[in-house]
């Protein structure tokens, strides 16, 4: 399967900022390139970025905030040329003043997708056994009722 391109922005509903004395609000925006089916790949960086965006949320404000006050947006996707193993985001919040408002763009971070672990040689071997007492158990089963 191709690679593509996935954009997703995740943002926080508008609070008002006692010491600023105005309204803000906190996003972010993650672009990947990854290959394979494009809703797994989405259930999959969400799947990374709300926990980072919550901890990204909580340094800067000392603000906590549940995984169901985020608003997660994603845009349509792209072809790409290589897929990578990496997540690039970027961090901004948003002031609010009246009608106008600015954003303050924050550091640049990448993330790194882990690789689905392999089971260790031991794990495996603790399967493979119990497969096969599942296997007797069910043969001694179908002999008994003949």
């Amino acid at each position: 399967m191709r690679p593509r391109i996935i954009r997703m922005s995740l943002l926080t509903g508008t609070w008002y900022d006692q010491t600023d004395q105005e309204a803000k609000s906190f996003e972010a925006h993650l672009t990947a390139s990854l290959r394979g089916d494009i809703e797994t790949n989405r259930r999959r960086l969400a799947k990374i970025a709300v926990p980072f965006f919550q901890k990204a949320h909580h340094q800067q404000y000392g603000r906590k905030i549940a995984p169901e006050k985020i608003r997660i947006r994603l845009e349509r996707p792209e072809p790409a040329l290589v897929a990578s193993s990496e997540v690039e985001v970027q961090l901004r919040e948003i002031s609010y003043c009246g009608k106008i408002h600015h954003a303050k763009r924050f550091h640049s971070t990448i993330l790194r997708l882990r690789k689905p672990r392999r089971p260790t040689k031991a794990r495996r071997r603790k399967a493979r056994r119990a497969r096969k007492i599942v296997r007797r158990e069910s043969r001694k089963g179908r002999r008994s009722t003949r």
